[in-house]
């Protein structure tokens, strides 16, 4: 609340209502709703209400960065295992982490979905570049990989080296020869 005090003025408090403790997140959510105080410009209020509230899109918050669609589009892409993480950030201009918490429900969580979407994020990735009919790298790219490794490069370095083709988690479990033995 500090954080949007200058800019609405100040804030006024009042008691809308008087309710038992069980019927709080009920009428959290119908107060929202009614004040359309989930609008930036009519309250702070970031998700429509209750524990199991749902995260906004941009069109409800000015601060989103995505919009519910959008949001879906990346679930539905995520539980198909298709792409890597980092592929899906690239193509919505977002963060591999901001990913990350979609698929763990902190950010945009649905009540009616199972989170994780999916479990383990870096088994995945090398299931998908293992399962490939071309592999990312030839036997000699391998090679490479362990060899810089093995004189003392980082794994950025490494993965920068191969023009960033994939994953740090990618190139890391190559090099502990857990992956392309």
């Amino acid at each position: 609340m500090a954080k949007y005090e200058n800019i609405n003025g100040g804030y006024t408090f009042e008691i809308l209502e008087e309710c038992s403790k069980d019927k709080l997140n009920e009428r959290e959510r119908y107060w929202i709703q009614k004040l359309h105080s989930d609008i930036f410009e009519n309250g702070y209020n970031i998700a429509s209400g209750g524990q199991d509230g749902f995260a906004l899109s941009r069109e409800r918050h000015s601060q989103a960065i995505l919009t519910e669609k959008q949001v879906n589009e990346i679930k539905d892409k995520i539980a198909k295992r298709e792409q890597t993480f980092r592929a899906i950030a690239e193509e919505y201009n977002v963060s591999p982490g901001t990913i990350t918490l979609i698929n763990k429900g902190v950010n945009w969580h649905d009540s009616n979905r199972k989170y994780p979407i999916i479990e383990n994020i870096m088994n995945d990735e090398i299931s998908l570049a293992t399962r490939k009919k071309n592999m990312i790298f030839t036997r000699q790219e391998i090679q490479k990989i362990r060899s810089l490794r093995n004189e003392g490069h980082t794994y950025s370095f490494i993965r920068e080296y191969f023009n960033n083709k994939c994953s740090l988690s990618l190139i890391s479990q190559i090099c502990l020869n857990k992956i392309y033995n």
